[in-house]
């Protein structure tokens, strides 16, 4: 799989989980902007799959919705090769949204 189309699919999975956690704490994008320091262009950049966020952004969504930092990247899994600049992101679907306790949930 090349690169770009590695990167499409880790901010897809990406800005799925934020909506979803952003909705679970119901809020709108501009408030998450705001408890994230961010512009609310960039939050619906990011939902959409157009960007992959940088740490800090990450750190900075995952704080606004109060989910764990490794909720947001459920669904993405890397799996190291055995030569140097090889391995592989593996994408699955999330769990059934309607399963997921992600607010006030500090387990996995």
């Amino acid at each position: 799989m090349a690169t770009r189309e590695r990167n499409d699919d880790l901010a897809r999975h990406f800005g799925e989980n934020l909506r979803r956690g952003r909705r679970l704490a119901r809020m709108s994008q501009e408030e998450l902007a705001c408890r994230a320091a961010l512009h609310r262009t960039e939050v619906s950049f990011l939902e959409r799959g157009f960007r992959v966020p940088s740490i800090e952004t990450l750190l900075k969504v995952a704080a606004a919705v109060e989910v764990p930092e490794g909720r947001l990247l459920d669904g993405v899994d890397w799996i190291p090769g055995v030569h140097c600049g090889k391995g592989a992101f593996v994408f699955h679907a999330p769990l059934n949204p309607s399963m997921l306790r992600w607010i006030g949930d500090d387990s996995g």
